[in-house]
């Protein structure tokens, strides 16, 4: 069993056993709940994109597509920021289809033309065109 296994079953059954646990489900409907964001499950739906593709991916994304049945709608969804994406790979086996690699996030940096993007196996971030391909996942306000 890897690290990354061992540690979803630990934050599991420290949900199991304390109050206020802060993820949900949502497995059904193709996304995930936790501290009040709705995440899409699927974290491969786009493959790898740059910048403006991806966050177009996520303005596009509605039911019907990514394995969504949540009744959501164009518009709905956007890349989530840097700190939103930091907070979600600490859930990273919750998703399916993750990739041990950098996710984009909507946060820019002062540097022209780049943003950030998190690794989602352990968190790092990282600053980089926005040219460059980054996986993408999408994320909303819980309603």
């Amino acid at each position: 069993m890897n690290g990354k296994r061992i540690a979803a079953i630990v934050v599991v059954v420290w949900c199991l056993l304390t109050v206020g646990c802060a993820w949900a489900g949502g497995f059904a409907n193709g996304t995930l709940t936790f501290n009040s964001l709705v995440w899409l499950k699927n974290a491969d739906c786009f493959g790898q994109q740059n910048f403006d593709q991806a966050t177009n991916s996520c303005a596009g994304l509605k039911t019907g597509s990514c394995g969504l049945s949540d009744g959501s709608t164009v518009g709905q969804w956007r890349l989530p920021n840097k700190d939103e994406l930091i907070e979600a790979s600490k859930y990273s086996l919750s998703f399916s289809n993750d990739n041990s690699s950098y996710y984009w996030s909507s946060t820019t940096s002062s540097v022209p033309n780049n943003a950030w993007s998190v690794y989602f196996d352990d968190g790092r971030i990282f600053v980089g065109n926005r040219d460059y391909v980054n996986y993408v996942l999408c994320v909303h306000k819980q309603q």
